[in-house]
């Protein structure tokens, strides 16, 4: 490589600080073993064959790659983890993961990231069992002895239906006795362990599970059943009209606190004390006021 770079067996013999003949000699070693002919001699300036522009393709590559090596190999010993996992409750808003993921990316190249969305039981779950590094959920029963746990921010819920259901239509009233009559989205994750009585808001006697947002805004949108939904996943809805608030008479919005845990005997890494420091320093708070904000 530095014989094509400096274009000559002498220059790159003095840049190397070898002998000319060392290095004539480790280029027809590295052509004896390929069986390729990489240099063009038959000049006073030896030039590069069609094979040995290919060859050299690959050693910048090999080099490229030895640097990343050997950079990954410092960041082990100054405490980077090679990979890092998170548990994500399906109502935290995933463009403040995004936004903090991609800093990751740029500062820490090396150290992947693996996410989960789940319940928010689910969540504490994994933590317990030392299967993700971080969980982020909307859990509201007490911690853990082995849960450290931190408030990050909160999460408004909002009641809404597609813009022909009963319960939207002018003059409507949404006391609780009426909205019981009408079927309720439930966000319930199989094997959750969570029970009746652990879901969010559930008002209606005819509860219809649904397992993912996306699965529960398409059915909303078509006027089956009404739900408490993340305010961040509606407001275009609620611009656009596609969906529309239920004037609930008690409860038409409910705050979501949201909380990052890990456990307490884990040993945060550079990574990992990065991302910390990331999503604990108001960065929900700083997103739900846009989304409030673009809603009214």
């Amino acid at each position: 490589m530095v014989v094509a770079n400096e274009g000559s067996f002498s220059a790159a013999s003095r840049r190397l600080n070898r002998s000319q003949a060392a290095i004539s000699y480790a280029i027809a070693n590295l052509e004896t073993q390929l069986d390729l002919v990489l240099f063009d001699r038959s000049q006073r300036r030896p030039t590069l064959t069609e094979s040995g522009r290919v060859v050299l393709a690959y050693a910048r590559r090999i080099m490229l790659l030895e640097d990343e090596l050997c950079a990954s190999a410092s960041n082990f010993k100054s405490g980077l983890e090679s990979s890092i996992s998170l548990s994500i409750d399906i109502f935290f808003p995933y463009d403040v993961l995004a936004s903090v993921l991609g800093k990751v990316q740029e500062r820490f190249p090396s150290t992947a990231c693996n996410l989960f969305s789940q319940s928010r039981a689910e969540v504490v779950e994994r933590v317990l069992a030392k299967e993700t590094t971080f969980g982020v959920t909307g859990w509201d029963k007490g911690w853990p002895d082995e849960i450290e746990a931190y408030h990050i921010g909160t999460v408004r819920l909002v009641a809404v239906a597609g813009p022909a259901h009963p319960l939207v239509q002018p003059g409507e009233l949404g006391l609780v006795s009426l909205v019981r009559q009408h079927i309720q989205l439930v966000f319930f994750l199989p094997g959750s362990g969570e029970s009746q009585d652990q879901r969010i808001g559930v008002s209606s006697a005819r509860p219809w599970r649904v397992d993912n947002t996306t699965a529960a805004l398409a059915l909303l949108r078509e006027g089956l059943g009404w739900a408490y939904v993340p305010l961040h996943l509606v407001e275009d809805d609620l611009s656009r009209g596609t969906l529309k608030r239920v004037p609930l008479t008690a409860r038409a919005e409910i705050e979501l606190p949201f909380t990052l845990i890990h456990r307490s005997d884990a040993s945060l890494g550079v990574a990992s004390r990065w991302i910390f420091e990331e999503l604990t320093r108001g960065l929900l708070a700083q997103h739900m006021a846009g989304a409030l904000e673009d809603a009214t």
